[in-house]
């Protein structure tokens, strides 16, 4: 199962490919803002969050959409979220865009792929390889860790231009966590911690609708979720808490390697964590916002 643990190695090391380093048993990018691994293991953590935001929102989208002839996933991840969608709208062409190519054996290599799903690398902090118009549909979810509050403008100024006259933007992020146990609330502090030295703004959720107020989108409507994490939040609480107990073991280097705990202690807190989201009444807020652009 994706969320058993690996035995951890110590040290950061190097591996014939210079866009990818090791660190305690997990593969990274090499010099990028995105913390999480890019390996097989976070692959299928990735399609199990995908499923619990899909229970959720009860679907795998808010704006309303009506026939798209184009649609875009930005940070694509494992393709899932694009596959299903492409599947949704046969006569729509579905482009997924991320950092690195999906791992050999995820969905993206799969019977499952529609011809209608594309895949292609690009960064959206530095600019997307399509033209002005090119999309009516433009998704974004849970990329707030990995890109610097800096770099937000220029991202949702490429959201925009790609997005066709009558299409839709819509972002899906995530807020810190509420109401956490004495470990959760340490290790969200950690995590706060290390967006600071990062240039990360945990809050952006909360800016994107100005944002794209000042661009020109209209018709902006902003839903808030909170999901009840563990048992008190039903089946739903149980799965967003197996999903977050795989996430922080996947940040394990980002805390450890900026001296913020030591690999003991943030064991320790792992396994807490995991306890104290069955006893605790943590939840975790997110921020729907889609709009859609007219001029």
């Amino acid at each position: 199962m994706f969320w058993k643990r690996k035995k951890p190695t110590s040290k950061t090391v190097a591996t014939s490919d210079p866009q990818f380093e090791h660190a305690f048993g997990r593969k990274f990018i090499r010099n990028s803002h995105y913390s999480l691994p890019v390996d097989f293991e976070e692959m299928n953590r990735l399609d199990f969050q995908h499923f619990v935001l899909r229970l959720a929102m009860r679907g795998n989208y808010a704006a309303p959409i009506h026939n798209p002839h184009a649609i875009l996933d930005i940070g694509s991840g494992t393709g899932r979220w694009g596959i299903e969608m492409a599947k949704a709208f046969p006569k729509a062409e579905v482009f997924g865009v991320d950092l690195v190519q999906p791992p050999e054996g995820s969905v993206t290599y799969s019977d499952e792929r529609p011809p209608n799903y594309h895949f292609q690398i690009g960064n959206v902090t530095e600019s997307l390889n399509f033209s002005e118009h090119s999309f009516d549909y433009v998704h974004m979810r849970l990329l707030f860790s990995g890109i610097p509050a800096v770099a937000w403008p220029h991202v949702v100024d490429e959201m925009v231009r790609v997005t066709n006259i009558g299409g839709w933007i819509e972002s899906v992020e995530a807020l810190p966590l509420r109401n956490g146990g004495p470990y959760q609330t340490m290790m969200g502090n950690w995590f706060l911690q290390t967006f600071q030295l990062r240039g990360i703004d945990p809050y952006i959720a909360d800016k994107i609708p100005d944002m794209l107020n000042s661009r020109g989108i209209s018709n902006i409507s902003v839903k808030k979720i909170e999901v009840p994490i563990g048992k008190h939040g039903g089946r739903l609480g149980v799965l967003l808490s197996t999903d977050g107990n795989a996430m922080v073991k996947s940040l394990k280097n980002l805390v450890v390697s900026q001296g913020l705990a030591t690999e003991e202690l943030y064991d320790i807190a792992v396994s807490r964590v995991a306890d104290e989201s069955n006893t605790s009444h943590s939840m975790q807020p997110n921020v729907i916002t889609f709009g859609q652009r007219i001029t």
